[in-house]
């Protein structure tokens, strides 16, 4: 029983210490902070979702690539490798995914926006259609 509490615990610290380590470089931020990025400091803003979910709404400006294209697009984005890029799905998982992928392709300055879209709408932001 001691055996498989300690191999357990062992397990759990390995998971939490792989994903600081694949989120290294990346900066999670929070809706007031993705809106003055967007505002202020012009960063491209990228949307993961699919066709039908971007349709239905999203953030002013937004470049549309869902994360399942995202990897193939990558060239569309290059001239923005050195700035700041504002990255978004429904709720953050997505973007998470796609802010790896972008780190590992080599931008610089990439940033998850939390809790995705719907944070924004319940922070009483504007989409347009």
């Amino acid at each position: 029983m001691l055996n498989t509490l300690i191999i357990i615990a062992v397990l759990i610290i390995l998971l939490v210490s792989i994903r600081a380590i694949r989120n290294k470089g990346v900066s999670s931020i929070a809706i007031n902070d993705a809106f003055e990025l967007a505002d202020n400091v012009h960063a491209l803003i990228l949307d993961v979702r699919t066709k039908e979910e971007f349709d239905s709404g999203h953030l002013s400006n937004a470049t549309h690539i869902p994360l399942n294209e995202l990897q193939g697009r990558l060239s569309e984005l290059v001239s923005y490798k050195e700035k700041p890029l504002l990255v978004y799905c429904h709720s953050g998982g997505r973007s998470a995914a796609a802010c790896q992928i972008l780190k590992q392709a080599g931008f610089a300055d990439v940033n998850n926006m939390q809790g995705g879209i719907s944070a924004w709408i319940n922070a009483g932001k504007k989409v347009v259609k």
